[in-house]
């Protein structure tokens, strides 16, 4: 299994490169039957750039969340990020994606740590402007 992570270029004026980076990313980790490409992408999971992500990739929160849009870039909950962008933006944009050739890797598990303030001292202030990720996959015959 090959494991990739990314941060791919951020802001919306970088889009015409992001599809360039991940058909590099997929090229990649496309040499193992099975892999997994977790990390920023940069855009969100419900914009018109999904169209460059290699459909073969199952999505975790997609595949185990139905009804939870995930957002890891969540003002409501996140003051710190409301105060850098300044701006009502929530956003999936940080993701957990595997393929598995046999299928029998599988995405069981996804969480978003990182949603509370460091401390209760400094409650506008978060490990980061985004949540972080944790997922699990199982092999299953």
């Amino acid at each position: 299994m090959l494991v990739g992570t990314t941060h791919l270029e951020s802001l919306r004026r970088s889009a015409k490169i992001r599809p360039i980076q991940l058909k590099e990313i997929f090229a990649l980790l496309n040499d193992s039957d099975n892999s997994v490409l977790m990390g920023d992408f940069n855009f969100c999971s419900s914009w018109d750039e999904n169209s460059n992500i290699d459909s073969s990739y199952l999505d975790f929160c997609q595949v185990l969340r139905f009804d939870d849009p995930g957002y890891t870039a969540e003002e409501d909950i996140n003051i710190m990020r409301r105060h850098i962008n300044k701006e009502d933006d929530n956003v999936r944009i940080d993701r957990i994606m595997s393929r598995s050739e046999n299928q029998n890797w599988k995405p069981t598990r996804i969480d978003r740590i990182g949603m509370e303030p460091i401390s209760p001292k400094y409650p506008d202030i978060f490990p980061s402007d985004h949540f972080g990720l944790i997922g699990k996959l199982e092999y299953k015959r």
